[in-house]
């Protein structure tokens, strides 16, 4: 449509243009909206009392954490595609190049394009300390299962020397019994030694 002047304009491909940039600023706004809840999900995500729950809220959060990413992931290609399709140039062109409303244009998407970054950095931040948080309750919770593991197996340790406290009436009773005691202390060693080390070695970089 010729509307007279000397500026080029197309009616449609303005329109057009306006209608890209509104479906971009609607899905910014979808995005943001799902950050505002999912950050308040994190906030107000208590830590559990067992490693299980820990381990499933970890891996629920990560799961959502990927599809917020796939979403900015998204909506920064379809950005920079409409960006290069309103520039109308393989590179990035001068404001002299660009008519006023397709320079209007271009400066309201790269606006959104660098909305879409500093949010998605902010979330990166956010979320890494969220992470490491959870990562050290799990740590902390293994850590309780396996303590208490042990102190159950040194209680099952008491109760058999209490239970065996024979020394036989003769010295090849007395041999006997020894031997027997001598089989178990190096079973039970071999076993709590192995259960020690698997305690303490995913902590040992912490000392």
């Amino acid at each position: 449509m010729d509307v007279g002047g000397l500026i080029k304009y197309n009616h449609l491909e303005w329109v057009q243009h306006r209608m890209d940039i509104e479906r971009m600023k609607a899905s910014a706004t979808a995005i943001a909206a799902s950050l505002t809840e999912f950050g308040k999900t994190l906030r107000e995500t208590e830590l559990p009392n067992d490693a299980d729950s820990t381990a499933r809220i970890l891996e629920l959060q990560t799961a959502e954490k990927m599809a917020i990413k796939e979403e900015f992931k998204i909506a920064v290609r379809k950005g920079f595609t409409l960006l290069k399709s309103v520039r109308q140039l393989d590179k990035k062109p001068t404001p002299e190049q660009l008519s006023p409303t397709r320079l209007h244009n271009v400066t309201a998407i790269e606006r959104m394009l660098v909305q879409l970054e500093e949010t998605e950095r902010s979330f990166d931040s956010f979320w890494t300390k969220h992470e490491r948080r959870l990562r050290y309750c799990l740590e902390l919770r293994q850590f309780e299962d396996s303590f208490r593991k042990l102190q159950a197996a040194f209680a099952r340790h008491m109760l058999y020397l209490e239970e065996h406290r024979e020394v036989g009436n003769c010295t090849n009773k007395a041999l006997h019994l020894a031997e027997q005691h001598r089989q178990y202390a190096e079973g039970a060693m071999v076993s709590e030694k192995r259960s020690i080390g698997h305690l303490i070695l995913p902590y040992s970089s912490y000392f």
